[in-house]
């Protein structure tokens, strides 16, 4: 395979352009009388930087969204934003996302109009117009992502003229009228995208990214926020008009049009040859790709970071990870040696998010009938092979907590006699040469090898926990680059389960939550729950269904940056937010003081923060523009 293109801002091309919020639509006079776009070279980079306004997932600044499952200590960015003081003039962690927006969307219409110019240019019709489509297809993600954060917004249509006067700006759209807009550019965009990107090309649109884009953008139309909310959105309407901006009668038709996008962007996507990454994709212990001989968990691990030949993948972003990305900040501290590590474990999940993962029966801990919830927190010889993977057993006691858990688990997390995945540990090979073995001890009391010691700062895991997601086993204190998907087929299973619940259709949502969970390792749906919960039935009704599908996207999706966005459209982000994060206590010294505490991340909440605030300069500048509820 060849090698995968980073699609980047290149700052020296970048450097010709002018960013612009919503508002700065003068267009940039060197770009105009600019030669840049007048080779196909050049033309092609020229698209590229439209891609890199894309929020990067792997750094803090741009992905305030992962911080409902994660905590860090007090001098980290993602700390301050959970504190909820984020305002109109104060925009914390969310300051870069509304200018990255109408950035990239007005890149996008200054490159087409740069190709209206190339006239000249030697490229062939089908490129150029799929250079279009793609363009198209990044217009259409740009609203969603605004759409995501913000609610109603505005729909730009064209590159804006520069004469254009301020209140003759578009102001904001209601939700609906956004999702038919983003709705009609991609279907301007796919029949001329090709189904699949590789080589070279990969992390480019596809038509088949197109596809996966519409049931997320007609799910999130037809969640509980955005789809009939008279009781938060009433008074909710265009300063212009009166119009409600977001819709005030509930309709069950926005979930067919979910279910309807869903099922057919799976059955183009299969028709295609995409599928779940499993066993076969993930093989056996390498060089390659050591630990992980647990075969449910090496596939889970691999699922997002093997992009070779890895049919559930369906768009990534092919940027790299960077000095303070999520690899470094999650892997554990090196004692010694070349690849020391002073931020490991800086970023880590809280006691929270440890618990929402299934017991080994495929059900939440307090539901499993054969699970010792009220005495979780007891500490316990290890049991033998722990976390099924053979590594090897502690002579130290791990708590019962994660014992008998689900294998996304013991793939994902990192725990106090637990084992974390790893080529080198103090310039050693833990494995001793055996690919399958490459895992190292994570111990996290005050003076162990992986505990706070004498730091006070972002060098330790204050929760007691390490994230184990994103991270490849091969790391060593280096980065190992691969894409990041941002589209996989999983999510299009449980986006269309979630469809059909709502509608109703109980059974036929079974299938396809089960699909997720048999790749998972765990039982079907009917059967942990006629089998060993304290519930059985639950399934059968919607609403527990719901429950039910709404946890496997949490477990499922975790650290992918759903979650922050899921408990707001569903409408229920007060039992997310609003309270400590928790986690054990990082100042033990024996276990069995290291146990649960609240930590001192109190996070706070408000019915406003439901939605993301428009930046204070920028309703200052256009009165037309109201500002999100409960944020005056």
């Amino acid at each position: 395979m060849k090698k995968i293109i980073h699609i980047l801002i290149m700052l020296a091309f970048m450097g010709q352009f002018t960013s612009c919020d919503y508002l700065d639509i003068v267009p940039d006079e060197r770009a105009q009388d600019s030669d840049t776009w007048k080779t196909p070279d050049a033309i092609k980079g020229y698209l590229y930087s439209c891609y890199g306004y894309i929020p990067d997932n792997r750094t803090q600044g741009d992905s305030y969204w992962h911080y409902t499952e994660l905590t860090a200590v007090i001098k980290e960015g993602m700390t301050l934003f959970k504190y909820g003081t984020y305002s109109p003039a104060n925009l914390g962690f969310t300051h870069t996302t509304w200018a990255d927006i109408w950035n990239g969307i007005h890149q996008c219409y200054m490159f087409q109009e740069a190709m209206k110019q190339a006239v000249n240019v030697d490229i062939d019709e089908n490129t150029r117009n799929m250079y279009i489509a793609e363009s198209n297809f990044l217009i259409a993600y740009f609203h969603f992502l605004s759409l995501r954060s913000y609610g109603p917004t505005m729909i730009i249509r064209e590159l804006l003229d520069q004469n254009t006067p301020i209140d003759a700006l578009p102001e904001r759209s209601s939700y609906d009228e956004v999702v038919e807009f983003i709705n009609q550019k991609l279907d301007e965009a796919i029949p001329y995208l090709p189904n699949v990107q590789t080589g070279d090309d990969y992390g480019r649109a596809t038509r088949l990214a197109a596809f996966a884009l519409k049931p997320r953008v007609y799910l999130y139309a037809a969640s509980p926020l955005f789809n009939g909310n008279s009781d938060m959105y009433a008074n909710f309407k265009s300063k212009l008009d009166g119009r409600n901006l977001i819709a005030q009668e509930y309709s069950v038709e926005k979930w067919q049009q979910a279910a309807d996008a869903a099922k057919n962007a799976i059955d183009k996507l299969t028709k295609a040859g995409f599928d779940l990454y499993d066993t076969e994709n993930a093989g056996e212990p390498s060089a390659e790709k050591p630990g992980l001989p647990n075969k449910a968990q090496r596939r889970l691990r691999y699922t997002a970071i093997d992009h070779k030949e890895n049919p559930e993948i369906i768009w990534a972003d092919t940027r790299d990870d960077d000095y303070y990305g999520i690899q470094r900040r999650t892997i554990p501290r090196q004692a010694k040696g070349t690849y020391k590590n002073d931020i490991s474990c800086s970023i880590c999940p809280t006691l929270q998010t440890v618990e929402r993962f299934y017991t080994k029966n495929g059900l939440p801990m307090n539901q499993d009938k054969t699970y010792d919830f009220e005495n979780r927190y007891e500490y316990i010889t290890a049991p033998d092979n722990c976390d099924g993977n053979n590594y090897g057993n502690p002579s130290g006691k791990v708590m019962r907590l994660n014992t008998d858990r689900e294998p996304r688990f013991y793939a994902w997390i990192g725990y106090h006699n637990g084992y974390f995945e790893m080529d080198k540990y103090e310039d050693k090979d833990p494995g001793n040469g055996d690919p399958a073995k490459k895992a190292v001890l994570l111990q996290f009391l005050k003076n162990d090898p992986h505990g706070q010691g004498n730091r006070t700062d972002a060098n330790f895991s204050i929760s007691g926990f390490a994230n184990k997601k994103w991270s490849h086993p091969l790391t060593r204190g280096n980065m190992i680059n691969y894409p990041l998907p941002l589209f996989r087929l999983a999510e299009l299973y449980l986006n269309y389960a979630e469809a059909l619940v709502e509608l109703n259709r109980l059974d036929e949502a079974k299938i396809y939550i089960d699909l997720v969970r048999s790749r998972a390792g765990i039982p079907s749906v009917d059967e942990a729950w006629d089998n060993y919960s304290t519930v059985p039935g639950y399934q059968n009704t919607q609403d527990g269904l719901r429950q039910i599908v709404r946890q496997e996207r949490i477990n499922e999706f975790y650290f992918e940056g759903h979650l922050f966005f899921d408990v707001r459209r569903w409408k229920v982000a007060e039992e997310y937010e609003g309270m400590p994060d928790r986690g054990l206590n990082t100042l033990a010294t024996k276990v069995e003081d290291f146990t649960p505490v609240d930590l001192s991340l109190m996070r706070t909440f408000h019915k406003g923060q439901y939605l993301m605030p428009i930046p204070q300069a920028e309703v200052d500048k256009a009165p037309q523009i109201v500002q999100n509820p409960y944020y005056d």
